[in-house]
């Protein structure tokens, strides 16, 4: 802790702070003179008052006073003269903290002096330097809170390479300010058998061991001044409260005269500190505000100018009774606010408890059973996968496989759909849906190509010619193919530019191909490899796609990013049973564990076990699937099965 006094009429004081310091952490306050806000003077010396202070009692204002400068530095001061005594002028002297190494450089002037301001507290040396003479280090320097050290100079002819270094502390007696620190480090506070108001406060030590201070944290003298007169600084800035009184009269026996108006107005008297003035005119005001203490000392009058507004006009309402146009404009929005609202939050539960009872009526039922899922709404469960997908068919095909009915069809169209609705500025993807299931070896290349012009014709406001128009089925190969696929892509080029082209093969039922000649599936891949395959991808899909495609000698090796579809886990089986009828119908836990666990997340037998599920509940004129609902579904299914 540093301590700092000065001789001072008036001080404040506020608490001090841990902070940081190269032995641990001490506890710092600073007690230094601080000018009042306000002063009164007086015909007694010892009378003093911020009267501003009074006013903004009376007032309800709260006054801060002025931040203080920053009082945990030090300094370095000193004279740089020459062998015979003469001042040096111009002598360079550089200041150099030993712990941060942090410098600062200054000259000695005209009379030989030099000040070095500013400084942070810690350890130092200084170097005197000036061409002729040789360079003296002042080292070993402790500078503390506060501290004003002086370091004089007396240089020695010689070359500035040569040096002297002197090791040595500078004096503990301070001449260069009038100013008396104290500092206490945290060890001191820590090892001083020593306890002070009933405990060891950094501040309470601080009144015993500094020189020309006494009393405690309360009531305090440093360098004799009155108690009550200290202030206490926080990182240099002031956090003291003020209190009212001079530094005799106390608080209760001050007397405070007011006015409210010109100087003709005369003042009143009185010890209260809030006044009160009802029914004003509107208009500018004057109010003035001094403080006479008990020997009728007076303070300067402080002045405020207060401008009092129209009020608006008042609107008397029954029961509220009378209130601004404003006031009450608001309260009608409020109000027709509440009444709107809660119209909307009645029809919302009204169509709430309708819905499910119409559903009914209407024998509504979403699940699906036996064909794709082609609505986006009503696609639950691969989300992930779908989404993957769609991020790699930019540059890449893939290859969809899994058992039958384990939803491969419905990704392929879900595929489709979100292709069709991609806006991209520099992409345009045409899906075509392709089904090879039944179509033989013979005429493969031609059902891909009618498929592809039936699928692009919405693209082109003209088709170009195609070898497709003039060849047989029987003879439209995989040369036709290329040449009109080349043909075809090139017009889109053009009608789309200038946006780039990529036509996305679906091609479902892949596994019809295993049993094509081996040529066949060479002659496909020539396609892929083609100039213009960078407009071209393909999505296939199978059950028993022929693993002769992972071998190297494979024409199909390294060309589909392979994507096995697994049964739906337990979550994603819920969300295909739950989501569908949400906001319409409910499910039991019960019934919805059941399902789970019959169709072993299989989404043609949920599908299956949910449509039968729900019709026995619209049969029962329900709104809630119960477990002997699925219960007797999966009978029905299982006994559809075996039949």
């Amino acid at each position: 802790m540093s301590l700092l006094c000065r001789n001072s009429s008036r001080c404040i004081r506020r608490p001090g702070a841990l902070l940081p310091y190269p032995d641990g952490y001490i506890s710092r306050s600073y007690f230094h003179s601080a000018t009042p806000l306000l002063r009164i003077r007086a015909m007694k010396s010892r009378f003093a008052i911020p009267t501003l202070l009074a006013s903004a009692w009376m007032l309800g204002f709260v006054i801060l006073p002025p931040a203080a400068a920053q009082q945990d530095r030090g300094a370095f001061t000193g004279f740089v003269s020459d062998p015979s005594g003469l001042p040096v002028a111009g002598a360079r002297l550089v200041v150099r903290n030993v712990s941060s190494n942090a410098t600062w450089e200054t000259t000695s002037n005209e009379r030989g002096q030099f000040l070095v301001p500013n400084l942070p507290v810690g350890p130092y040396e200084v170097t005197c330097e000036m061409a002729g003479f040789r360079s003296i280090v002042r080292a070993g320097l402790q500078l503390n809170v506060a501290q004003v050290t002086r370091l004089d100079f007396l240089l020695e002819v010689g070359q500035v390479t040569e040096s002297v270094r002197v090791t040595a502390e500078a004096p503990l007696l301070q001449t260069e300010t009038p100013e008396v620190g104290t500092l206490l480090d945290n060890r001191s506070v820590a090892d001083l058998p020593l306890s002070f108001s009933g405990g060891r406060s950094p501040e309470s030590f601080a009144y015993r061991l500094a020189p020309g201070v006494s009393g405690d944290p309360w009531t305090s003298r440093i360098n004799g001044s009155p108690a009550f007169s200290k202030e206490v600084l926080l990182e240099g800035a002031s956090v003291t409260g003020y209190v009212g009184g001079d530094l005799w009269t106390s608080d209760g026996d001050l007397v405070y005269l007011v006015r409210l108006g010109d100087e003709g107005t005369p003042w009143s008297v009185t010890h209260e500190r809030v006044m009160t003035y009802k029914r004003l005119t509107p208009g500018l005001y004057r109010f003035e505000v001094m403080a006479r203490d008990a020997d009728l000392n007076y303070s300067t009058p402080q002045a405020l100018l207060i401008e009092v507004a129209k009020p608006s006009a008042l609107i008397h309402v029954p029961i509220l009774g009378s209130m601004a146009p404003t006031t009450l404009g608001f309260l009608f929005v409020v109000v027709l606010t509440a009444i709107v609202g809660s119209g909307f939050g009645l029809v919302a539960v009204y169509n709430a408890r309708r819905r499910p009872r119409q559903a009914v009526t209407r024998r509504f039922n979403p699940y699906i059973s036996g064909e794709p899922i082609r609505r986006a709404d009503m696609f639950f469960g691969r989300e992930e996968v779908l989404r993957k997908i769609l991020q790699t068919l930019h540059s890449n095909s893939i290859m969809i496989y899994g058992e039958r009915r384990i939803g491969k069809t419905t990704l392929l169209h879900q595929i489709g759909e979100h292709l069709n609705q991609q806006d991209d500025p520099s992409l345009h993807y045409i899906p075509v849906y392709i089904d090879l299931e039944g179509t033989p070896q013979s005429i493969f290349f031609r059902t891909l190509m009618e498929e592809i012009v039936a699928g692009t014709r919405g693209h082109l406001a003209e088709r170009p010619p195609l070898a497709l128009d003039e060849t047989t089925a029987e003879e439209y190969g995989d040369r036709e193919f290329i040449t009109d696929l080349r043909a075809l892509l090139g017009a889109l080029s053009q009608a789309l530019a200038p946006q780039a082209v990529r036509v996305i093969l679906l091609i479902d039922e892949m596994d019809a191909i295993n049993s094509y000649d081996s040529l066949v599936q060479q002659q496909l891949r020539r396609v892929f490899m083609q100039a213009f395959s960078a407009n071209l991808g393909a999505v296939v899909a199978g059950v028993h796609i022929s693993k002769e495609w992972d071998r190297l000698e494979s024409p199909w090796y390294n060309l589909f990013i392979e994507t096995k579809l697994e049964p739906f886990t337990p979550d994603e089986a819920r969300r295909l049973i739950e989501e569908p009828v949400r906001g319409v119908y409910t499910w039991d836990e019960e019934a919805v564990a059941f399902v789970i666990e019959k169709s072993e997340g299989r989404p043609y037998q949920i599908q299956q076990l949910c449509l039968e599920a729900v019709n026995l509940m619209i049969e029962a004129r329900r709104e809630r699937v119960l477990l002997e609902d699925v219960q007797r579904a999966y009978a029905i299914t299982e006994h559809d099965r075996l039949a």
